[in-house]
Order: C-alpha cells, then sequence, then structure tokens
C-alpha cells in the first residue's frame, strides 16, 4: 500500500475522497485514506463471488458522491475488471471523476487500475477474507487440506488452524460464525 501511495504521491494526485469496493477493498481504501491524509472514505458495495465462483455482479448499495470533485476507487484485485467498470458507471453517472487503484491485477483482466501494486497469476486470500475463502472449503470436506493449501497458496500449517478454528466453534453454516457458536460476538 506504501508503494501504491507513493506512486499517488509522486504524480501529484489528491483526491477529495476514496471509494472502497466492498467487501475485498474496503482495507485497502482504508489504508490508502491514512497513507494520503484523506479523511472521505465511502463504500459502494458489489457482490460477485460466491465460494470463488465468479458470477454476475450484484450492486448492494449506492454512494451518496454529491460535491465530491474527484475520488481514488480502491478494490484489492482487478481480476476480471467487472467489479472496477461497474463501480466506474456508478460514480461517472454521478459527475464525479475518477482514479482507480488495486493491489493486485491478474493478466486478464479486462480493466488496468491506473495504480496497482502487483501483477499475478495465483489465487490471492487476503488476511480480512479467510473465513469467507477458507471456511466454506474446509467445510465442504471435497478437498483435502493439503489441496485447498496448494490452490490458495496458503501454508499448511496456517491453513490447519483455520481448520481447527472452523471445527472448534462447530460452524454448520457461514452464518453461525456470527451468531451460533458463542465465542464470537453476534452482529447487528
Amino acid at each position: 500500500m506504501i508503494r501504491i501511495a507513493g506512486r499517488i504521491r509522486s504524480d501529484g494526485k489528491h483526491f477529495d475522497a476514496i471509494v472502497g469496493i466492498a467487501r475485498g477493498g474496503w482495507v485497502p481504501a482504508r489504508l490508502l485514506c491514512d497513507l494520503l491524509g484523506i479523511q472521505r472514505l465511502i463504500s459502494v458495495q458489489l457482490v460477485s463471488y460466491e465460494k470463488m465462483e465468479r458470477g454476475k455482479i450484484k450492486q448492494l448499495d449506492m454512494p451518496e458522491l454529491s460535491g465530491i470533485g474527484e475520488v481514488l476507487l480502491v478494490d484489492d484485485v482487478s481480476d476480471s475488471g467487472s467489479s472496477f467498470k461497474h463501480s466506474l458507471s456508478v460514480i461517472s453517472r454521478s459527475g464525479v471523476s475518477a482514479k482507480t487503484s488495486a493491489i493486485y491485477v491478474k493478466p486478464w483482466t479486462a480493466f488496468r487500475p491506473d495504480y496497482y501494486y502487483q501483477e499475478v497469476n495465483e489465487w490471492v486470500v487476503f488476511p480480512w477474507e479467510v473465513v469467507e475463502v477458507v471456511g466454506p472449503m474446509v467445510k465442504s470436506k471435497t478437498d483435502s487440506p493439503e489441496q485447498i493449501s496448494k490452490r490458495i497458496g496458503m501454508d499448511i500449517s496456517t491453513l490447519r488452524s483455520f481448520q481447527d478454528f472452523f471445527v472448534d466453534c462447530a460452524l454448520s453454516s457461514e452464518k453461525e460464525l456470527f451468531e451460533g457458536s458463542g465465542r464470537v460476538a453476534k452482529q447487528d
């Protein structure tokens, strides 16, 4: 994130706000707010993946952008590029201009952000999405821990720690993570 922020600063760019594409772009957007000294953080929430399978984009909320000049639109990865394209269309309809940023870019993406850290081929599992990615894979028991580890590029001992967590909490659905075990606070 520091390298991305450095590139933005060296370009002399200043943004009125940062728009994070939720959920994956929330953490990088928040970090860029700090690194660039930007107070206003806005979210646009899209859903396009379910259990590591890409589907049609659904927009869950609409950001209020009135009175804003230029924003930095942030996501974690530009894989297909569809999240960026969709979000940019929402932003441009509001009359706001935007630059874009992602941590990683896939070589096959249909959208290359203005700022990014690195191009990668692998599936990337970020610390803030481990439960939503690894949980269903561990619980399905269709793949061995070794196969899961190889598929997502996670160290086997780390994966086993998450597996132990899910077993310990006796999770039978993603919803139980927040409501079922009593060990994790219930979300409102």
